[in-house]
C-alpha cells in the first residue's frame, strides 16, 4: 500500500508506517501554534471568526510557498489538510475550497494568458480568496445539470454568465462579509454557442474586488452557520462578462471561426470539468480521518484522569466500564480503518502506486464516481466511520463535550458538512454500485469456516450486486428503477467495506514486514476486532439469506468479546499510532487540570 520501504533492518513504529509520508511536514506545522494567526483565540461564530479562518489559510498557504506550490506537491497540500481539519476544521474547508477546486482547475483545464497567469498570481498567495461555485439552491444534482447559462460572443470573444431564475443561485463559501477581502471563483455553466447546448464546463471569474461584487455579479451573505462556522454567500449573475481565457475548456475549442469542437462525449466532458473532485474526494478522506484520530487522543487523554463517583465503584476509571470500554474500542479500530482508507487515498493522489481507472461509463447522478470511483467510495464510507466515532464518544465525554473551545462540536460539523461537500454520499453510493453491477468482481477461494469476516463481506457485497443484475437496473424510468434504490446504496457500502478489509488487511501484512512485533501485534489486533464488529453489524442479513448458522452466529459473537477483551492490552501503542499530540489540539479536555483550565481557576503548576 506504501511506497515508502523501511530500510532493511530498520523496525518502525507503528505511526511511522501509518504516517510516514506526512510525519516530519506536520511536525513543522505544528511551530506555527504559537504564531500568529494560530495562537489567536476569539468567537466560535461571526465575522472574528470568518476573519481568522481567512488569516489561517493565508498564513498556511504562504507558509507552504503559495497554493500553486501546494497544487503541484499533492502529498504536502494533503497533509496541510490533515493538519488543519485537526487545528481548524472550519479553516480546512476554505483551504480545500481555494487550493483544489479553485487554483486546481484553472491549473489543470485552462489556457493561462495574461488575465488568467495574473488571476492565477492573485490566487497564489491568497490575495484574492478563491472558491468552487457549482452548488444552485433550488434543485439537486446541479452538479451534472447546473442552470447558469454561459453564452458566447464570438464579436467579443468572451462569455457573458446568465442565472436564467432564482432556484439557479449559487451557494458557496465567500469571504465577502469582510471588508477589504477580494474573491474569484470557478463557476460552473451550462456553455451556449450559436444557440447550441454544448455542455457544463467551469469558467473562472473575479467575483468581487475589495469595494464589492463585480460588474454583473450579486452577492447575498447567509445567516450564520454553527456547524461548521464559515462566511457562506450565495449569488447570481446578470450579463457577467468572463473573458475567453477564463474558459476552463480542458481540450475543447471555438475556433475563429466562432464553431465549437469537444473531442469528448457528454459524460467524458463531465468527468474532464469535474477532475478536481477526485482530489476533493481524497481531502475529503483525509481531513475526516485527521478528524476521527483526533477526537480518540482527546477523549483517551481526558479519561485517563476522570474517575466516577458510581457507588458500584466509587474513585473507579472510566474506561473500567465495559459500556465505555467497548464503545472507545470500537471507536478505535473505525478510525484505524479511516486512516487505511487515508493512506489510500494519498497513495493514488501522489501517483505512489499503479492504479487501473475505473471511471463509471455513465454518470446518473453526480460525477464523483464517475471520475474516480474508489476514491469516491473511501471517502464515503470514511465519513460515516467518523461519524460513528464522534456520536459514539462525544456524548460519553460529558457534557463539556459539546463546548466549542473542546474541538469536538467542529469535528463533528466537518463529519456532517463532508457528507455533502467534496461529494454528496448518497450520489457516490448510488452511481457506485450502477458501475458496480458489471464490474465487481467476486473473490476466489474459501477457508471453508463459514465465519471468517473478510469472505462473509466478500459474500454479501456478491450476493447483492448478483440480485440488482438480475433486476432491471439500467431502467431510465424511475418508476422501475425507484424499488431497487435502497439496495443499490446498501450494495455499494457491501463493496466499499470489503475493500476497507483487504486495505486494512495489508497494512497489517507491512506492519508484519516493517514495524517492531509490539506494533504489528497491535495492529493485527485492532485489525480482528474491526473485522469481527462488521461482521455482527450484518449478522441480520447472514441468518436471513442463509450464509451463517446460528452455531455460527453464536461463534462470531464470541470471537467478537476475545477481540474485544483482547484489545486492550494494545491500547497504548494504537493511541501512539494515531501520530496526533495532544498540544497540537490546544483544548483543555486535553489537559490533566483540565478543570482549571475550563473553570479559569489559576493553574496548578
Amino acid at each position: 500500500m506504501t511506497t515508502d520501504p523501511t530500510p532493511e533492518g530498520k523496525q518502525l513504529a507503528l505511526g511511522q508506517l501509518l504516517h510516514a509520508a506526512s510525519l516530519t511536514t506536520a511536525a513543522d506545522l505544528d511551530k506555527l501554534l504559537d504564531t500568529e494567526p494560530f495562537h489567536i483565540g476569539g468567537p466560535v461564530t461571526g465575522p472574528e471568526r470568518h476573519a481568522r479562518n481567512d488569516d489561517r489559510i493565508r498564513a498556511l498557504v504562504r507558509y507552504a510557498g503559495g497554493a500553486l506550490s501546494l497544487h503541484r506537491n499533492p502529498g504536502k497540500m494533503l497533509t496541510l489538510y490533515e493538519w488543519m481539519a485537526q487545528v481548524d476544521p472550519a479553516a480546512c474547508l476554505g483551504l480545500a475550497a481555494h487550493v483544489a477546486m479553485c487554483v486546481g482547475p484553472i491549473c489543470e483545464l485552462g489556457t493561462p494568458d495574461d488575465d488568467l497567469s495574473e488571476l492565477l498570481a492573485e490566487l497564489d498567495q491568497v490575495h484574492r480568496y478563491g472558491s468552487i461555485v457549482i452548488t444552485e439552491i433550488g434543485a439537486g444534482n446541479s452538479h451534472i445539470n447546473p442552470q447558469t447559462l454561459a453564452r458566447y460572443d464570438h464579436s467579443t470573444r468572451s462569455f457573458t454568465l446568465t442565472t436564467p431564475r432564482a432556484e439557479a443561485a449559487k451557494f458557496f463559501i465567500s469571504l465577502l462579509g469582510l471588508p477589504q477581502r477580494a474573491h474569484a471563483g470557478c463557476v460552473a455553466a451550462r456553455l451556449e454557442v450559436n444557440g447550441r447546448d454544448c455542455g457544463a464546463f467551469l469558467f473562472a471569474m473575479r467575483l468581487a474586488e475589495v469595494f464589492g461584487p463585480s460588474k454583473g455579479v450579486t452577492i447575498h451573505q447567509l445567516p450564520e452557520c454553527v456547524v461548521l462556522p464559515q462566511d457562506y454567500a450565495v449569488c447570481h449573475f446578470d450579463k457577467a462578462t468572463v473573458p475567453y481565457s477564463g474558459w476552463l475548456a480542458g481540450g475543447a475549442t471555438i475556433n475563429e471561426d466562432g464553431v465549437f469542437h469537444d473531442p469528448l462525449s457528454t459524460d467524458e466532458r463531465l468527468r474532464t470539468t469535474m477532475e478536481g473532485t477526485r482530489r476533493m474526494s481524497s481531502l475529503g478522506t483525509v481531513a475526516l480521518a485527521a478528524a476521527a484520530r483526533a477526537t480518540i487522543v482527546l477523549a483517551h487523554t481526558y479519561w485517563q484522569g476522570r474517575v466516577t463517583n458510581a457507588r458500584v465503584a466509587p474513585d473507579g476509571p472510566v474506561l473500567g466500564y465495559s459500556t465505555q470500554r467497548r464503545a472507545f474500542h470500537a471507536a478505535l479500530v473505525d478510525t484505524l480503518a479511516a486512516t487505511v482508507l487515508s493512506r489510500r487515498a494519498r497513495d493514488v493522489v501522489t501517483g505512489s502506486q499503479t492504479e487501473h481507472p475505473d471511471h463509471s461509463r455513465t454518470v446518473t447522478w453526480a460525477p464523483w464516481s464517475g471520475v474516480h470511483r474508489e476514491l469516491a467510495l473511501n471517502k464515503a464510507w470514511a465519513c460515516d466511520l467518523a461519524n460513528r466515532v464522534l456520536t459514539s464518544l462525544r456524548p460519553r465525554l460529558g457534557a463539556q463535550a459539546m463546548l466549542s473551545v473542546n474541538l469536538l462540536p467542529e469535528y463533528e460539523g466537518l463529519t456532517q458538512a463532508l457528507e455533502s461537500a467534496t461529494g454528496d454520499k448518497l450520489f457516490i453510493l448510488l452511481d457506485a454500485a450502477t458501475a458496480l453491477i458489471t464490474d465487481h468482481a467476486p473473490p476466489s477461494g474459501s477457508n471453508g469456516s463459514g465465519r471468517d469476516p473478510r469472505e462473509l463481506a466478500a459474500l454479501r457485497a456478491t450476493l447483492l450486486l448478483r440480485d440488482l443484475r438480475a433486476a432491471d437496473t439500467a431502467a431510465s424510468n424511475l418508476d422501475a428503477l425507484n424499488p431497487l434504490l435502497p439496495t443499490m446504496v446498501e450494495a455499494a457500502y457491501a463493496h466499499v467495506r470489503w475493500n476497507t478489509q483487504l486495505l486494512f488487511d495489508r497494512a497489517v501484512i507491512e506492519a508484519d514486514k516493517h514495524c517492531d512485533d509490539a506494533s504489528a501485534a497491535a495492529l493485527r489486533a485492532a485489525k480482528k476486532l474491526y473485522e469481527l464488529k462488521e461482521t455482527l453489524t450484518d449478522l441480520g442479513w447472514h441468518l436471513e439469506n442463509g450464509t451463517v448458522t446460528k452455531e455460527q452466529a453464536a461463534e462470531i459473537h464470541a470471537d467478537h468479546a476475545d477481540a474485544d477483551e483482547a484489545l486492550t492490552d494494545h491500547v497504548p501503542a494504537l493511541i501512539a499510532a494515531m501520530a496526533t499530540p495532544v498540544a497540537r489540539l490546544r483544548a483543555p479536555i486535553a489537559h490533566t487540570d483540565y478543570s482549571q483550565r475550563l473553570a479559569g481557576w489559576p493553574l496548578i503548576p
